[in-house]
């Protein structure tokens, strides 16, 4: 017979591997969500989450998995209904008043909100809401598992830059994928040239963000966007609508609010470095080809964006790094 391990080993052991599981997960990279609901007398109540998925698109069926200890997790159960608010990378501030020790209703200082057919609180910035009836809840360890039938889904319909959560912080993708595919459609047209690029009318831009006239705003004091007009409507390619999404999320990263002005003498240096990059290379590469094949280098420089740009912000960081000694 076997004798059993101390109680005191068991429970290292115990901790132990929690601490693993916890540090494991950290490295599993999730989109930020707020799960909401309202009671019979009005009062809001909400919870930042990542662990919610898709369960069955027939019928629509989704579920997330909420802490017994959450507040949230009552307020739903006596409801019956729950709205799933799918964050975009802006609003960060509204993950961070949801995850916080902040008084229910206090929490709906952040963000804007309405209610859905279930009563359930709606962000009006989330990138997809699915409003939702409880249809059942089953009981894991430490957690609920409540799952939800589909009533209403608000989509913002456009491309769009999810807010994502890794190693105890929030982050976004590389790109904002406005230009992405068409981009490289464009590309592989036999007769490309770089005046053929898509265009974004300034409407269809305005209704994808809610800070679209700001960003356009510093954009162009910094002369860093070119406007056009095609068919009476005001457009920009989508390298420039592009451009104009990243500065929305510099913005919303509160970074251009903590430089000052020192936040648009980094764009424009920024702006200015790059043109000068830009000309450098095409000399360079001109004088390496006797015949500068534009549409190759472009789908080359296209393909490369990501690792480049992330090559690239290091680079520039740690060189300023090295010069503030």
């Amino acid at each position: 017979m076997t004798a059993e391990a101390p109680a005191t080993e068991v429970d290292a052991l115990t901790i132990e591997q929690a601490e693993a599981f916890k540090l494991g997960m950290r490295c599993l990279a999730a989109g930020v969500n707020v799960i909401t609901t309202a009671n019979a007398e009005g009062a809001r109540f909400g919870m930042t989450a990542t662990a919610v998925c898709s369960v069955s698109p027939t019928p629509p069926t989704v579920l997330c998995c909420i802490n017994r200890n959450n507040t949230s997790l009552n307020a739903i159960k006596s409801s019956g209904a729950f709205a799933i608010n799918v964050l975009s990378y802006r609003d960060h501030d509204v993950a961070n008043a949801f995850a916080g020790a902040v008084l229910a209703e206090d929490k709906f200082k952040a963000g804007r909100w309405e209610a859905g057919s279930t009563g359930a609180p709606i962000l009006a910035t989330a990138l997809a809401s699915f409003d939702c009836k409880v249809s059942n809840i089953v009981s894991v360890a430490t957690h609920d598992i409540v799952f939800g039938d589909v009533q209403s889904v608000h989509a913002a319909g456009a491309a769009c830059k999810p807010l994502l959560y890794a190693h105890g912080g929030y982050g976004g993708f590389a790109s904002a994928g406005i230009s992405e595919m068409a981009f490289r459609d464009a590309l592989s047209e036999a007769d490309w040239t770089p005046d053929k690029l898509p265009i974004v009318t300034l409407s269809e831009l305005r209704e994808r963000s809610d800070s679209f006239d700001e960003d356009l705003r510093i954009a162009q004091n910094l002369e860093i966007v070119e406007l056009r007009e095609v068919n009476g409507a005001h457009c920009v390619d989508l390298l420039d609508a592009e451009v104009l999404s990243l500065i929305g999320d510099f913005r919303a990263s509160s970074a251009l609010d903590a430089l000052g002005e020192d936040g648009i003498l980094t764009l424009r240096l920024y702006a200015e470095l790059t043109e000068q990059v830009a000309r450098h290379e095409i000399a360079l590469l001109s004088q390496l080809h006797h015949v500068l094949d534009k549409q190759k280098l472009a789908k080359v420089m296209h393909r490369g964006l990501t690792a480049g740009n992330a090559i690239m912000g290091v680079l520039h960081a740690r060189a300023i790094v090295r010069k503030l000694r």
